[in-house]
């Protein structure tokens, strides 16, 4: 095992700005420094197994836990495990990261339950069942919001459950998948076989209520709850088809009533609900359509807590939305991350390769291949006297 946990009692965390570090290559405990004016405001440095040749290549945050991908392909989580998100076989919350399995490209994360792509195509899901997964694919249907009293409601281990598949996308009721040949198949809590949206896709994504695609020509289509012009079609109608946004998508992610997208040219362009800031345009004006928020930027990433952070093709890092506890970082010059909104993209860190915006915090891959988290909200993950501090 590569980790091993200290403790120590905690007091006035929260009214410091820290950094944490998970130090060394075999065996590596956790501590908190004073933060520097460049620095986040936390930061959990995962180990780097040199002598095994392994380091982060990607990150996954959900609610109160997480993922990473290392280069050979094994997948770790650590967090809050009541429901068996994890997928360690135990309902036990983990504190440092455990194996989970080989062989994964991609991983989605929600609430209760995890989806993973393995290289050879295969979907894999545990944790809560209460939203889909029948008999015909190796789960259970049960009948929607029944209490999690009963382990057989979730499935503690990895289950195969579907093949082909090019991409998969999460939320709380839902899940998108996308195959090879570009059929986008869905998933809800209402249908317990998948059902077939539409052929020729090459992503989707989807928030509470509304869902988009971009077809294999690049346009972008969305429909659903429009109550602050999520949809992004000018209008706050809500939508039951299909209704084109705009052409020349490459990548859309949602957060909760907003969208944003990528453009071929690199351009990143977001709609819909904005009060905390999360549209980045400068305002907290919702808007119905796409708007034009910067360039050169190569991925992106939303939260459901309504902030987000973005890499641009120099590696640096920004972000922008709400702040309420430092999951964008402790601003140089601010006495306190709480209740500050960022209404526009704020330059965060250098030399950044992976990005995921959690609730409540934001997990990043630095350019070594080390693992970092910013947000008060990796605390909660924490009983208060299983941390060791140092104040220094």
């Amino acid at each position: 095992m590569f980790y091993r946990f200290c403790k120590v009692f905690i007091f006035s965390i929260f009214l410091l700005p820290v950094s944490i570090a998970l130090v060394g290559c075999e065996l590596g405990h956790i501590r908190a420094t004073e933060s520097s004016s460049d620095t986040a405001a936390m930061i959990y440095e995962s180990w780097i197994n040199y002598d095994a040749g392994r380091y982060a290549v990607s990150v996954e945050a959900g609610s109160r836990s997480a993922f990473i991908i290392l280069s050979d392909g094994s997948l770790w989580g650590w967090g809050i495990n009541e429901h068996g998100q994890l997928g360690d076989g135990t309902r036990e919350n983990r504190y440092t990261p455990v194996w989970i399995m080989n062989d994964v490209k991609a991983v989605s994360k929600r609430c209760t339950h995890t989806m993973a792509i393995t290289t050879d195509g295969g979907l894999w899901a545990w944790g809560g069942n209460g939203f889909y997964w029948s008999d015909e694919l190796g789960g259970r249907q049960i009948e929607p919001g029944r209490a999690w009293d009963d382990s057989a409601e979730c499935y503690l281990i990895p289950r195969r459950i579907m093949d082909n598949v090019k991409e998969v996308t999460v939320c709380d009721t839902s899940a998108l998948i996308v195959t090879m040949d570009g059929t986008l198949w869905q998933w809800h809590r209402r249908t317990p076989l998948p059902i077939e949206l539409m052929s020729e896709v090459v992503a989707a994504s989807i928030t509470r209520g509304t869902l988009y695609v971009i077809k294999t020509d690049g346009s972008l289509w969305g429909k659903g709850g429009n109550a602050w012009g999520g949809v992004g079609d000018g209008s706050r109608v809500r939508q039951d088809e299909f209704v084109w946004i705009m052409d020349d998508v490459v990548v859309v992610v949602t957060g909760t009533n907003h969208a944003m997208a990528i453009m071929s040219d690199s351009s990143l362009w977001a709609w819909g609900s904005n009060r905390y800031g999360q549209v980045a345009d400068g305002t907290q004006e919702s808007r119905d359509s796409p708007v034009w928020i910067m360039d050169d930027v190569i991925t992106v990433s939303t939260s459901r807590w309504n902030h987000a952070v973005a890499i641009r093709t120099d590696g640096t890092m920004w972000g922008w939305g709400t702040n309420d506890g430092g999951q964008l970082r402790y601003i140089p010059g601010r006495l306190s991350p709480v209740n500050r909104i960022e209404r526009q993209p704020v330059h965060l860190m250098e030399d950044i390769q992976n990005i995921s915006a959690g609730e409540g915090f934001t997990l990043l891959v630095k350019a070594d291949g080390s693992v970092h988290g910013m947000g008060l909200e990796f605390w909660t993950w924490t009983e208060r006297n299983d941390l060791e501090v140092e104040l220094f």
